[in-house]
This record gives C-alpha cells, sequence and structure tokens, in this order.
C-alpha cells in the first residue's frame, strides 16, 4: 500500500497549508481518501543578518557591562597605581610598588558599564516585494533584519536593548533587558511586524520615556516625513540619535505602475533627500545599512564626541 498526499501553501511563512492525504492499495484495488487535514499556524522569528562591530557604544550609563566608564570603580581595566586609603579591598594592593616605596599602594581600575540602546523599527510602509531568504528583500524585510541583528550584538555583549515598533496596525514595546533570553524575546516581537500607517503621534510623548544617555537606533526606510520629525525631535532632546537607512536600491518599477505614480515616486525622492539633509543638521547620524560594520564609523565618531564633551 502506497501513501500520498497533496499540501496548499497558505502563502504566509507562519502558515501550514492544509493537505489531503489518502492511500492506494496494489493495483488500485482499495483507494482510502483523501481526507483533509486543517493547516496550522508556526510561530517564525526573522533571521538576524550577520552584523558585529568593534567600537562601543557611546555613553554608558549602566552599573555593569564591559564598557569603561570614565570614572574609576570596581571592573576590569587597568587605570592607575596610587596611596592606599581606608575602604580600599585588601585584594587591590599593588604589592611589588608597597615594597619599593615602603608605603601600601592599591591598583585602581575603571568602572564597566553598559548602555541603554532603544530601537525603533519604522514599520509604517513597505516597499518592493518579498520573495524570501536570499531573494529579493522589501524594504521591511531589511528592516526587521537589521534590526535583529543590531539587537543581538548589543544585548549578547551585555548592553540593555529596548524596541518599539512604529506601526498603525500593531505598535509594540518591549523593555529593556539584556542576555540570550531576552534577545528571543525581542525576535517574537520583530516577527509580529504589521506594516501600517502611523496614526497622528503626540509631540509631548516623542521621547517615550528615554534618559540622558541612552543611544537610540532608528531602522527605516525613511519614506515617511514622520518619522524623519520622530528622530530629529529625539535629536534635539538631547539624544544621540543613529539613523539606519534600509531602502537601498528599491525602485518602484513595475508593469502595473503607471507612468504618474513613477514621476511621484521620483519626486518623493528628491524630497527625502532634501528633508534627510534637514535632519543631519539637527544631528541626527545617518548611515546606509551595509551588514557588518555598519555602524563603525558613527559610533566611534559619537564616543570621541562623548568622550570631549561635546555630547
Amino acid at each position: 500500500m502506497s501513501l500520498w498526499g497533496l499540501t496548499h501553501s497558505g502563502g504566509a511563512t507562519a502558515k501550514y497549508g492544509a493537505t489531503l492525504v489518502g492511500a492506494v492499495g496494489p493495483w488500485a484495488a482499495y483507494v482510502w481518501g483523501p481526507v483533509p487535514l486543517a493547516g496550522k499556524q508556526r510561530p517564525v522569528t526573522p533571521a538576524a543578518e550577520p552584523f558585529d562591530s568593534g567600537v562601543p557604544a557611546p555613553h554608558p550609563r549602566g552599573v555593569v557591562g564591559h564598557h569603561r566608564a570614565s570614572r574609576p570603580g570596581q571592573g576590569s581595566e587597568f587605570s592607575s597605581i596610587r596611596p592606599f586609603q581606608w575602604g580600599d579591598r585588601l585584594k587591590n594592593i599593588n604589592w611589588p610598588r608597597s615594597l619599593r616605596s615602603s608605603e601600601l599602594h592599591v591598583t585602581s581600575t575603571h568602572a564597566d558599564q553598559d548602555t541603554h540602546v532603544a530601537l525603533i523599527l519604522d514599520a509604517q510602509s513597505d516597499l518592493g516585494s518579498s520573495e524570501g531568504i536570499g531573494t529579493e528583500s522589501s524594504t521591511l524585510d531589511r528592516s526587521v533584519r537589521a534590526a535583529a541583528a543590531i539587537g543581538e550584538h548589543f544585548a549578547l555583549q551585555g548592553d540593555r536593548v529596548s524596541l518599539q515598533i512604529m506601526s498603525g496596525a500593531m505598535p509594540k514595546r518591549l523593555m529593556p533587558g539584556s542576555g540570550p533570553a531576552h534577545f528571543r524575546r525581542l525576535l517574537d516581537v520583530l516577527g509580529g511586524a504589521v506594516p501600517a500607517p502611523e496614526r497622528e503621534v503626540d509631540p509631548a510623548n516623542i521621547r517615550l520615556g528615554l534618559r540622558a544617555g541612552t543611544l537610540v537606533v532608528i531602522v527605516s526606510s525613511f519614506v515617511s516625513e514622520g518619522v524623519l520629525v520622530r528622530a530629529a525631535a529625539l535629536a534635539r532632546s538631547g539624544l544621540t540619535v543613529v539613523a539606519v537607512d534600509v531602502l537601498g536600491e528599491t525602485q518602484l518599477h513595475n508593469e502595473s505602475i503607471d507612468v504618474p505614480d513613477q514621476l511621484a515616486w521620483r519626486v518623493r525622492m528628491l524630497e527625502r533627500e532634501r528633508e534627510i539633509r534637514r535632519v543631519t543638521q539637527a544631528g541626527v547620524s545617518l548611515v546606509p545599512w551595509r551588514g557588518p560594520g555598519s555602524l563603525d564609523m558613527v559610533l566611534r565618531m559619537l564616543t570621541r564626541r562623548g568622550s570631549a564633551g561635546m555630547v
């Protein structure tokens, strides 16, 4: 007896389509079925694109982490050797220096701190065609994968990562956290991103309760004027804002798109360039997404500015 089946795909990566299952005996003397089996849904998470950065995040504020703080404290990186003071731990005594000077000296270190990285994903629009991993991807595909890669890098190195999805359909927020478990929760939230235009946002709540020293990373195609206005407002409020542009070479070239729509797209691209120039003048650092090392240069510049007291 042989078994056979037909599968009908549901069209979404998170669905297993309905299946017809049947059995046929030798010489087709007996036929059973086909019997329909209902489709099932399985949650899927976005695949994080390769990303790595050898530059520390600027303005660390937390009391734990691997970034070197500007103040002395309990840490792992050497700062200086100084005379012993009341309250110093005995394990920090530098015996070679103490024996040479006949006075107790201790080894001081820089405190290890972490930073808060606030990811903001723009899901207001989805441009281009989405055909799966390894093929053509839309702007929302690239945004989700870029946000997952950035979140994985910072969360697994001990920094606190939060997430907000800008969408009129289902805006979501993930509170700050770190570690592999928090990264898994971040992937679950990113997997539920649905493109929809965002409703009007109250300017009083545009800061999202973010404290000074937070590194804000906005991942977007920056086609909507609203996300550019939000980025400029966050930068003017004193936060460090890095805008990651995932538009790339996306073009609306399709036989179903008529000439007026093509002209409107070109005009919008010209307006977008002008708006981006204004946003960068407001203090937002905009970089195109190119995978590994995309944020190295801008983070290095922000770190230098922070150490010089300019931010």
